[in-house]
């Protein structure tokens, strides 16, 4: 995994470019062997169509190296309540998790780099308003 820096509004991590297959940083989440690294790493393996090795480097750089314990909280908060249950439904739900399939599409389209870091932080915690992805979207 190779990174360069970035202004002042983002971080090291948002310019991160794969140098690796997908299994590779989905290795370097389970070798940490703590939670909830081991976790996310099977939550991604779920996600349909990961092949997108920057991206997934990106989520996976963020989890290892953010400094903020918030990030942590807010990747066990997406692992715990991120994949739908069935029975809450009438009709049929994704069996992935749609909260780390949201950011991985985040990261995925290169929205890391145009969103400011303390709103990364912010969506990690609080999730990810449709209208906040179409404003950068169009305004990017």
């Amino acid at each position: 995994m190779s990174s360069t820096a970035a202004s002042t509004e983002t971080t090291l991590w948002l310019n991160v470019t794969a140098t690796q297959p997908v299994s590779y940083y989905l290795a370097l989440l389970e070798l940490n062997r703590t939670e909830p690294y081991v976790q996310l790493a099977k939550e991604l393996r779920k996600l349909p169509d990961l092949k997108n090795a920057t991206a997934v480097a990106k989520i996976t750089y963020l989890a290892l190296n953010a400094t903020n314990p918030e990030v942590k909280e807010a990747f066990e908060l997406m692992i715990k309540g991120g994949t739908p249950s069935p029975t809450d439904f009438s009709y049929g739900v994704p069996r992935f998790n749609t909260e780390l399939w949201g950011l991985y599409q985040l990261a995925e389209y290169y929205l890391f780099s145009k969103i400011p870091l303390g709103e990364i932080y912010r969506m990690l915690r609080d999730g990810i308003p449709t209208s906040d992805l179409k404003q950068w979207l169009l305004y990017s």
